[in-house]
């Protein structure tokens, strides 16, 4: 797709630029107007330069803000990464000790299926729910209980 000459000033325009007057428009020297304009925007923001930052603030969809207001917003952004980092952790954890405590997995296997759950989630826990409960590990008593209706006691049952 090439872009019309009026298509080219309008874009140039947006980023406070003017078409150049060379004929014809060389398509590297637009590229190195636009590469050079985004640097100075970007220098502009990281340093808090006030007049390039007003510059950049009035182009459609900038906004102009204060260093120390970006720098408040980085730090509450990672404070938020560490949040949802521990949250998924938690998480983890508790789907893992559940199964543990349902006998659906050996808590020596617990470190894998943690490791797993950090990679898919949501899949360890779809596999999870379809081990049934005392499938690793019986959570009942097995062998030492008589069931009702147990006739062991008539004579002749034993042999």
């Amino acid at each position: 797709m090439e872009l019309t000459p009026e298509q080219l000033a309008e874009i140039l325009a947006a980023l406070g630029l003017e078409l150049p007057a060379t004929d014809p428009i060389d398509p590297a020297e637009i590229v190195a107007l636009i590469v050079a304009k985004a640097g100075e925007l970007t220098a502009a923001v990281d340093t808090g330069e006030s007049g390039d930052s007003v510059a950049a603030a009035q182009m459609p969809g900038m906004v102009a803000l204060h260093l120390s207001t970006v720098q408040e917003l980085r730090a509450d952004a990672e404070r938020g990464r560490t949040l949802v980092a521990a949250a998924v952790q938690r998480d983890q954890k508790v789907l893992i000790e559940s199964a543990v405590r349902r006998g659906a997995i050996h808590q020596r296997e617990a470190a894998s299926w943690v490791a797993m759950a950090g990679r898919d989630f949501d899949g360890t826990r779809r596999v999870l729910a379809t081990i049934p409960d005392s499938a690793a590990v019986p959570m009942t008593e097995i062998g030492t209980g008589q069931a009702s209706g147990d006739t062991s006691d008539k004579p002749g049952t034993w042999f």
